[in-house]
């Protein structure tokens, strides 16, 4: 029984994180384009470590890319 359960919340982690890595990836290609909402939401997630390794310095690239495009937040 303790197996079973293991093998579940490993399944479940391993899908958690793959769903993290398809936001990530999501967040990038619209940051990239220049859509706002994804631009400071790709510094928030680097600016908290939510999904990705916090990065100061990546949160401030994103979070400035933000403000280039006029985001006020």
């Amino acid at each position: 029984m303790l197996k079973k359960l293991l093998l579940v919340t490993m399944i479940g982690l391993s899908f958690s994180i793959s769903i993290y890595a398809n936001e990530i990836d999501d967040l990038m290609v619209k940051a990239e384009q220049g859509d706002e909402q994804a631009l400071f939401d790709l510094a928030l997630k680097y600016y908290h470590g939510d999904g990705v390794k916090q990065a100061y310095k990546q949160a401030t690239y994103w979070y400035q890319q933000a403000a280039e495009q006029g985001v006020r937040n």
